[in-house]
């Protein structure tokens, strides 16, 4: 069995059940995966999820609430989901999309902070998030006040 751990410590997949309905939307209509594989590869993912030190399933997030002000719904899903599981790094490739007015910007197009009340959550590109995790170390530059 895989170990949920990194040279920085246990891993925690955060995961919305919202998240992995696209993910099988894509899949099955975007790249013709039929829906039998779709379902086996979701149910994998989502038993990663469970098998971290948290043992935490995909989170049920409602959506709708405007707390997240992001041009597109499922980027503002993704970065709730992030809020909600406490998540420390969101990871994506996607990043520019994630910009609004609470990321401080510290590296652009690889790293940000979304401060969101009594939580932060670290913004980051995939390749950046992977360096982090084989190296056991991350670095966020100074703010611009820092």
């Amino acid at each position: 069995m895989r170990q949920a751990d990194s040279a920085l410590g246990p891993l925690q997949l955060v995961i919305s059940w919202g998240m992995l309905n696209r993910l099988r939307k894509v899949w099955e209509d975007d790249w013709g995966i039929p829906r039998t594989e779709a379902d086996h590869l979701l149910s994998t993912i989502a038993g990663y999820a469970a098998l971290g030190p948290d043992a935490e399933p995909p989170h049920l997030i409602l959506g709708g609430t405007g707390v997240v002000a992001l041009r597109d719904a499922e980027d503002a899903h993704v970065l709730d989901v992030a809020v909600a599981g406490r998540a420390n790094l969101l990871v994506t490739s996607n990043f520019k999309d994630f910009l609004n007015y609470r990321i401080d910007v510290r590296e652009e197009g690889q790293i940000a902070i979304y401060h969101a009340p009594r939580h932060q959550v670290v913004i980051v590109h995939a390749y950046r998030a992977a360096q982090w995790l084989r190296e056991g170390w991350i670095l966020i530059p100074p703010g611009p006040s820092g």
